[in-house]
């Protein structure tokens, strides 16, 4: 299986479970449910720890497609910095949930504090995970990136065509 392919499977993983484990989280705290709650924490825990391959696999892909037609090196740029925001972000929001799940095991009580806080790193590293995926998107989609971009196919997809 190739780096690129592999980044690509797991990429969905960390950007679609944190949405999931935040609406979760943002019903559970509304509705007062507690198994809602440990639930979502538990969710954020897993796809932070999910960003981890995720986020391994973003380096060796790169190198893989790089030099392949229609790939834009500065999108690449753009969205390996991003990615690095979101990972250190994500990792912060795992932990926070960890010390979460940690806290009300010990207590028998929610942790207001931690899980006021893992709702809000969750936030941020939803929207960090979504302009990241985003940005990885520009890479090799012409058609999602600012710029005006030629109508017509590559040649190089031509060839395959006939």
């Amino acid at each position: 299986m190739s780096s690129a392919y592999l980044h690509i499977l797991l990429n969905h993983v960390p950007v679609i479970g944190i949405l999931i484990g935040l609406a979760i989280l943002i019903t559970g705290l509304v509705f007062k449910k507690a198994l809602l709650i440990k639930t979502s924490l538990a969710m954020l825990l897993i796809f932070a720890v999910f960003a981890v391959p995720t986020y391994l696999t973003g380096e060796p892909a790169e190198e893989e497609i790089e030099h392949q037609p229609g790939v834009s090196e500065e999108m690449a740029h753009e969205h390996e910095e991003a990615a690095e925001l979101a990972f250190i972000v994500s990792l912060i929001m795992g932990a926070l949930a960890l010390i979460s799940l940690a806290v009300w095991k010990v207590r028998s009580k929610m942790p207001s504090w931690t899980v006021i806080a893992t709702l809000l790193v969750a936030i941020l590293s939803a929207a960090l995970m979504l302009w990241t995926a985003h940005l990885g998107g520009k890479v090799r989609r012409p058609e999602l990136r600012d710029q005006e971009y030629p109508q017509e196919t590559p040649d190089v997809y031509k060839s395959s065509q006939k």
